[in-house]
């Protein structure tokens, strides 16, 4: 059964703390289940999870890296839609990601609202900063989960074999009436 986004951040913690730590996983949910994304990012980690982290989270909650290469570092806030992001909020965020490991950052808020201090510092940066706001993850094309701890990936459609590996595949079983083993040797 699928939700709106609504219905899962209904589900998360009253408490403030606890209710950005919840956001991080759907975050990365999020990444590696949209297909914009999806087609740029190659892996997503949770800060704690990602190989390359220096110390305990100092305001990056994910790092994500791109087919390219390139890593992202990204701030997860998960605020009432009421709420603003404030550069106060953005600081340490900032501070941490301007490092030359990260080539591009994005900022995730369950709000449309920001600041206009943090906005315009966000236009600011020398490195970009994306933001991926409450009005774009309600157009996204996901499929929301109803709970937050029912997060899984897109299910890739089977895939079905090409005409040379279903005569492979004939052949091999052939062989199989003729003697009990074999060697099938052909390009991956």
């Amino acid at each position: 059964m699928n939700g709106t986004l609504s219905q899962l951040l209904d589900k998360l913690s009253p408490d403030n703390d606890i209710r950005g730590k919840q956001f991080e996983p759907i975050c990365k949910w999020f990444l590696e289940t949209d297909l914009a994304y999806r087609s740029q990012l190659k892996r997503v980690w949770l800060w704690d999870d990602w190989p390359g982290r220096w110390g305990p989270d100092a305001g990056i909650d994910l790092v994500a890296e791109t087919h390219a290469g390139d890593s992202w570092a990204i701030q997860a806030k998960c605020y009432k839609p009421e709420e603003s992001v404030t550069k106060d909020d953005m600081n340490t965020f900032l501070s941490e990601s301007a490092r030359a490991v990260f080539s591009y950052r994005l900022l995730i808020a369950t709000t449309n609202r920001i600041g206009v201090t943090a906005r315009r510092t966000v236009e600011a940066q020398e490195k970009p900063v994306g933001l991926l706001m409450r009005s774009d993850l309600d157009k996204a094309k996901v499929k929301w989960p109803t709970s937050p701890t029912t997060l899984r990936g897109a299910v890739p459609k089977p895939k079905k074999p090409r005409p040379h590996q279903r005569q492979a595949m004939k052949a091999v079983i052939g062989g199989f009436v003729e003697g009990d083993r074999g060697q099938l040797i052909m390009a991956c």
